[in-house]
C-alpha cells in the first residue's frame, strides 16, 4: 500500500522538515510506499526558512508545481499520514488541503493532533478517520497495519501488497492478490457480462423481428433468462466485490 506523509512545512528550516520526513519514511518504509511533499527537493537544502508560497527560478517549487505535485501524490496513495504535533501558532494551509483531497477522494485519513493544537476545528476533525494525540500512537498504528499487508512468501512477485478475502476460488481469507490479478478478475467478469449483454440485445431484435406469435414470445422468454443469467452473475461476482476491484485499480 501507499502513503502520504504531511506535516507542516512554512517557517521551519529543510533539516528540521527533512529529519521530519526521512524520520517517518523509516519507521513506515518497510511496511509501506512512501511519499512527502519533499522527494527529490534537496536543491532547497539552504533553506533556513520555508516560505508559505512557491519560488521563482525554481521549476518545481512555483506555487503551481507545489500544490500540483502534492496533490497528484495524495491522488496515487492509499492512506494519509497528517501529523500536526509541529505546527504551533500556524495553520498548516498546505496540510489541511492535502487532508480535505484525501477525504474527498475516501482515502483512509490519519492524523496527529494535540489537545490544545490550533488545527481543533470541526472540519478537520471530521474529516479524520482515526486521531492520535501522540506520534508514536499514530506509527505503532500504521505499523500493525502494515503488517497485516505483508505477504511474505504467499507474495505473487510484481504485485501490490494488499490483503483480501476476495477470493472466490475456495475463499481462502489467506488469499494474496497480485495487480494483474485484478486486472484479470475483472476483464473476466467484464467480458462474461458484455457477452450476455449482447445475446439480450440480439434477443430484443430478433423478437421485434418474429414473424409469429409464438417465436416472439419465445425470445421475450429467452431474453429474460439472459437477463436473469446477468443477474446471478454479477451476486455471484458480488457487485460490492466488482466495486471494490474497480476502485482498487482505478482509485476512484
Amino acid at each position: 500500500m501507499r502513503i502520504y506523509c504531511a506535516s507542516p512545512i512554512s517557517g521551519l528550516s529543510y533539516d528540521e522538515v527533512v529529519g521530519y520526513y526521512s524520520k517517518v519514511s523509516a519507521l513506515l518504509s518497510p511496511h509501506f510506499e512512501v511519499f512527502n511533499p519533499m522527494v527529490g527537493k534537496d536543491y532547497m537544502r539552504n533553506e533556513i526558512a520555508f516560505k508559505a508560497h512557491g519560488y521563482d527560478g525554481m521549476p518545481m517549487s512555483t506555487n503551481r508545481a507545489i500544490m500540483g505535485r502534492d496533490r497528484w501524490m495524495v491522488s496515487m496513495v492509499d492512506i494519509i499520514f497528517v501529523n500536526l504535533l509541529n505546527a504551533k501558532e500556524r495553520v498548516s494551509i498546505g496540510s489541511v488541503c492535502e487532508l480535505a483531497w484525501a477525504f474527498q477522494s475516501g482515502k483512509h485519513t490519519v492524523a496527529v493532533i494535540g489537545k490544545e493544537n490550533i488545527h481543533n476545528h470541526s472540519f478537520i476533525l471530521e474529516m479524520c478517520d482515526i486521531i492520535f494525540e501522540t506520534f508514536d500512537e499514530a506509527i505503532a498504528y500504521f505499523i500493525k497495519l502494515g503488517e497485516m499487508q505483508v505477504p511474505g512468501e504467499k507474495a505473487r512477485e510484481g504485485g501490490i501488497n494488499i490483503y483480501t478475502k476476495l477470493n472466490t476460488e475456495g475463499n481462502d481469507p489467506e488469499q494474496w492478490w497480485s495487480r494483474k490479478d485484478y486486472e484479470d478478475k475483472i476483464l473476466r467478469i467484464e467480458k462474461e457480462l458484455s457477452t450476455l449483454r449482447k445475446r439480450v440485445g440480439e434477443l430484443i431484435v430478433n423478437a421485434e423481428l418474429a414473424l409469429d406469435e409464438e417465436s416472439k414470445t419465445k425470445m421475450i422468454v429467452d431474453r429474460n433468462e439472459c437477463i436473469n443469467e446477468i443477474v446471478k452473475k454479477i451476486a455471484r461476482s458480488s457487485i460490492l466485490e466488482y466495486k471494490m476491484l474497480h476502485t482498487f485499480l482505478n482509485g476512484s
